[in-house]
């Protein structure tokens, strides 16, 4: 179980590092394979956020868990969390199909 949360721990941060790099950068991330690209920075940096933090509720309710922070019935409730997070990522702040510009 500790191998899964260090590994959930290191996911969801570097997840959160890659939205600081894109913010501070200022560039909008393109995905070549399949030519979708976000429209600003700050949306990329949201959504790659968003998904940090939906990773990052796994590994923050098994830590809490095992220190005593958190009791059965509330760490239920916040493995729900993520899905809201993934669902906003996905439907406001996910990479839209790039045109060309001329």
């Amino acid at each position: 179980m500790v191998v899964q949360a260090v590994i959930g721990w290191l996911t969801g941060l570097t997840l959160i590092g890659w939205a600081v790099r894109v913010l501070v950068r200022g560039d909008v991330p393109v995905i070549r394979a399949t030519g979708r690209a976000w429209r600003s920075a700050t949306e990329a940096a949201v959504f790659w956020l968003l998904l940090g933090l939906a990773v990052l509720v796994g590994p923050a309710v098994v830590t809490g868990a095992a220190a005593g922070w958190v009791g059965p019935e509330a760490g239920f409730w916040l493995l729900f969390l993520p899905v809201p997070l993934v669902g906003l990522a996905l439907t406001w702040f996910r990479p839209r199909k790039a045109y060309a510009r001329r």
